[in-house]
């Protein structure tokens, strides 16, 4: 997915933080682009920080963006070729288990509970 791409990390809270780690894992040396609103403090040879209100005025210039889910995306205008993608889609891709999504605005944690004991008793771990 990453190989030969230019690739932004959109955002540099707790979930662009967790995106760069799991890439970094697997491409301990390739170049990486973080942009954020703030000042990123980020001690990487392989990483070019974009910081302060421009933040993402080059979103065109990569070939993947890897959005965080609270940088809004009004109004921006994306090139055909830029895929803009998110953690979750890391994780269908990499993880190598079956999967269950669960959404909703209410009863996501008890709807979790509910399936892991239910799965957990019929033996799988």
């Amino acid at each position: 997915m990453f190989k030969d791409k230019k690739v932004l990390i959109l955002g540099f809270g707790r979930e662009g933080v967790s995106t760069y780690r799991f890439i970094r894992s697997m491409y301990p040396d390739m170049h990486l682009t973080v942009a954020d609103k703030n000042k990123v403090k980020l001690d990487d040879k392989n990483v070019t920080l974009i910081c302060g209100d421009s933040y993402m005025d080059s979103l065109n210039d990569f070939d993947i963006v890897m959005k965080s889910p609270g940088i809004a995306f009004l109004d921006v205008d994306i090139k055909d070729g830029t895929l803009v993608t998110c953690q979750t889609d890391l994780f269908l891709k990499f993880a190598p288990c079956r999967k269950v999504g669960i959404t909703g605005s209410k009863g996501k944690t008890t709807t979790s509970t509910l399936i892991y004991d239910m799965l957990k008793e019929g033996g799988f771990d």
